[in-house]
C-alpha cells in the first residue's frame, strides 16, 4: 500500500552525497511543499490532523491552514474533500487523507532511519 501510494505522487525519498535527506515528485513543487515539514514535532502535529479530518472531527483540528510561504506561497488547507494544495502557478491538486497520512509517515520515518 505504502509503495502504491508514493507511486501514484511518483513520490521518492533519497539521501545526498553531503547526508541531507530529499523528497522527490513529479510535480516538483509538491515535494519541495512536503519537504519543509522536516522537524518530528511538525510532521507528528500534521499526521495528528489528518488523522481528525479522517475521523470528520475538522472542529477539532486547530489550525487547517498549511499555507506555507518562503521563496514562494504554498497555498495547502484541510478541507472534507481532500487536502488542497496548490502554487499561483498550478493546478489545485486534492490529496485524499489515507494517502496523505502514508505520504507524511513515509517521509518522517525515512527522516528518521
Amino acid at each position: 500500500m505504502k509503495k502504491e501510494v508514493l507511486d501514484r505522487y511518483n513520490i521518492h525519498f533519497r539521501k545526498r552525497s553531503d547526508g541531507r535527506k530529499m523528497m522527490n515528485s513529479h510535480e516538483n513543487w509538491l515535494s519541495t511543499y512536503f519537504s519543509k515539514f522536516r522537524e518530528n514535532g511538525d510532521l507528528n502535529e500534521f499526521i495528528r490532523d489528518v488523522d481528525l479530518a479522517q475521523e470528520n472531527s475538522f472542529n477539532e483540528i486547530e489550525d487547517p491552514d498549511y499555507t506555507i510561504t518562503v521563496a514562494s506561497a504554498f497555498y495547502a488547507y484541510m478541507e472534507p474533500s481532500g487536502f488542497k494544495v496548490w502554487q499561483t502557478s498550478t493546478e489545485v491538486i486534492i490529496i485524499p487523507y489515507p494517502d496523505l497520512k502514508v505520504i507524511l509517515e513515509s517521509w518522517k520515518e525515512f527522516l528518521l532511519s
